[in-house]
């Protein structure tokens, strides 16, 4: 097995450099078929369609095709294909005398021989002209028709029907192949492993036959892509089709089946007394976990204060406002664009009015901020300082790398990172609802957990409440920080699209997955003296609620016990939480039963790791109306 597992490794880009100009063709080539399902260059029926493994009909929940994917996770879905062009043609030559049973059919022979004869031509032209991109026509054609000729090299590869044994398809033989466990003393990889490489190769054909469906209806081969996609579908991408494709799909059912039914290879470890824990060969005291949090808290309070501009003989006291979190109102109800919690009237009283021009009047009152951080012109006109300015959004960009590591590690069990990387701030102009609420004095953010959406067909909203001290930090970002963030945005860098709702922006778009990676390990370096990680924290962080928590982390479905009152009314528990007697100011999907469940977990959590455990406000003396209940009425009145 040591001989045969580099034939599926990827191309070496000193002895095999026409597999490197293959290699970025296909790179090419899935970067069109993304952009096509993104511009809707095939209709929504036709990506719920080629999202079926059914034959004659879609699927159960009409999902259609996600390729909503994080970059690096694009990078290692595409990667298997790439081996999976070298495997065929390594495996090809003369010189291959392997014992792999596949055949090559007349139709892949073909376009493998024009896709190598293209891609041999167009590095011998690169080589040439002295760069790996040259701008002549001459160039320019080869690499659109090595492009052609390599999304039908994909499609032959694909469309191999099996009259006799099943691996007489290369593309089986390379699967079988890829599951070589190459660790000492491995045999074959398990399914826990193998499998995430099936969904992988079944998503990247999904989006090869797309494409060769939109270049169809592009060069009028066909009418509509549909017209191409239902025949390619049936013929090849369903289950019993008799092809590559139809047994990855079954590979790929039964590997999830044993992983949901098996137990994977435990690495936690904790010292007799518990008040230690180690993960593989690396670990932590909880005194040590606690003294972390502290110090990131204290080091993000500072930042916060730097933020404010503050002289070294101000005091934070006597120039910044105070605000009262349990004070805070929030009508998680309200959907109107741009809205949050801040713009809730009856958060007057404690955000006063022109919180979002504080810090620009600061700087433009204060004689020693505006020598700092503006120039005045001959015409008597201001000109902002990019450095000075420049240098404030490094202070901000800093604040917020640890912000996102306190939201991660203190709102209770930490979610993924791409979905906590998502949260926005604000309702958004396509009607996105906002993440991060407030309710009682504690920042709630809500994330939807939707990694098996294409399987389920359902996401989960989970609620995570944040310690009143981080909460505090998040709130003054909000209210004063982010504002004068975006005003300078527009005044020195002139700024016209509108600002990003996202916590953690960038562009239009929010913050790479890898930046909590990357806090998370140079934090945990400094000041735990340990190599943490993502996953490495989520494995210890559920091992600690298990070990010192009474409730042992989330359940396993996420849900609301049953309410015997419900089943009185004829109705199950989730029915009574999402339909009857719903509260005015409740949020659309959030259960008021669940948020109550997380927030139990969330301050017990907080408890642990050293926070004083808020209970919110206490409730108004008989016979009095408090803020909310006077709102809430207004809302009926409203809706009446």
């Amino acid at each position: 097995m040591a001989d045969i597992a580099p034939l599926a490794y990827a191309a070496n880009p000193i002895t095999e450099p026409a597999l490197i100009v293959v290699s970025e063709s296909f790179d090419r080539l899935i970067e069109r078929a993304h952009q096509s399902i993104c511009e809707d260059k095939i209709s929504v029926f036709d990506q719920a369609q080629i999202n079926s493994f059914i034959a004659g009909r879609s699927g159960k929940h009409d999902r259609m095709l996600m390729v909503k994917l994080q970059k690096s996770t694009f990078r290692a879905y595409k990667s298997i294909w790439t081996r999976l062009l070298c495997f065929v043609y390594r495996t090809s030559q003369p010189s291959h005398n392997g014992p792999l049973l596949h055949r090559f059919t007349n139709a892949q022979l073909f376009h493998l021989d024009r896709v190598m004869r293209l891609a041999k031509e167009l590095s011998s032209l690169q080589r040439l002209s002295g760069c790996p991109w040259s701008p002549t026509e001459g160039v320019e054609e080869v690499v659109c028709n090595l492009d052609r000729a390599c999304l039908q090299l994909c499609i032959a590869l694909l469309d191999h029907t099996l009259q006799g044994d099943h691996f007489e398809s290369v593309v089986l033989s390379f699967l079988a192949v890829l599951g070589i466990d190459e660790n000492p003393g491995g045999v074959f990889r398990g399914p826990l492993s193998y499998s995430p490489d099936l969904s992988k190769f079944i998503k990247m054909a999904q989006m090869l036959v797309v494409q060769r469906s939109v270049v169809a209806a592009e060069e009028r081969e066909v009418e509509h892509p549909s017209d191409m996609l239902d025949e390619m579908r049936e013929r090849f991408m369903v289950r019993g089709s008799r092809t590559a494709f139809d047994w990855a799909c079954r590979l790929r059912s039964y590997a999830k089946k044993v992983v949901s039914n098996t137990t994977s290879l435990g690495y936690i470890a904790w010292s007799e007394d518990g008040s230690s824990v180690t993960y593989k060969d690396l670990g932590f005291s909880m005194d040590a976990l606690r003294k972390f949090v502290a110090i990131q808290v204290n080091k993000a309070q500072q930042e916060l204060e730097g933020l404010f501009l503050l002289h070294p003989d101000e005091s934070r006291d006597d120039v910044v406002p105070l605000v009262h979190l349990h004070r805070l109102h929030d009508d998680h109800s309200c959907g109107k664009k741009g809205w949050n919690f801040l713009k809730d009237q009856r958060n007057a009283d404690q955000l006063r009015e022109g919180g979002d021009r504080w810090l620009l009047d600061r700087v433009l009152e204060n004689d020693w901020l505006r020598d700092e951080m503006v120039d005045m012109s001959p015409e008597s006109q201001l000109r902002w300082k990019k450095k000075a300015v420049q240098a404030y959004f490094e202070k901000v960009d800093q604040f917020l790398e640890r912000l996102l590591l306190l939201i991660h590690m203190t709102g209770g069990q930490p979610p993924r990172g791409t979905e906590l990387i998502g949260l926005q701030h604000s309702n958004t102009a396509q009607g996105q609802h906002r993440g991060i609420f407030i309710e009682e004095g504690l920042i709630s953010t809500v994330t939807s957990y939707y990694k098996g959406y294409n399987i389920t067909g359902s996401t989960k909203i989970i609620h995570r409440y944040l310690p009143k001290e981080v909460s505090e930090l998040l709130v003054y970002y909000l209210w004063l920080i982010l504002p004068f963030w975006q005003q300078l945005d527009i005044l020195v860098y002139k700024r016209k699209d509108p600002p990003s709702t996202f916590l953690w922006p960038k562009e239009n778009e929010a913050w790479d997955p890898s930046r909590l990676t990357r806090v998370i390990s140079r934090e945990a370096r400094l000041y735990l003296d340990t190599a943490l990680g993502i996953l490495t924290y989520r494995h210890l962080a559920i091992a600690i609620s298990r070990q010192h928590l009474s409730c042992g982390g989330f359940k396993r479905d996420y849900g609301v016990d049953k309410k015997l009152a419900d089943e009185q009314a004829t109705h199950g528990s989730w029915i009574a939480g999402t339909v009857y007697a719903r509260g005015l100011q409740d949020a659309p999907g959030h259960v008021k039963a669940r948020s109550s469940e997380y927030r139990a977990v969330s301050r017990e959590w907080h408890s642990f790791l050293g926070f004083r455990v808020y209970f919110g406000a206490r409730k108004h003396p008989l016979g009095e109306y408090s803020n909310s209940e006077l709102y809430s009425k207004k809302r009926l009145k409203d809706r009446s």
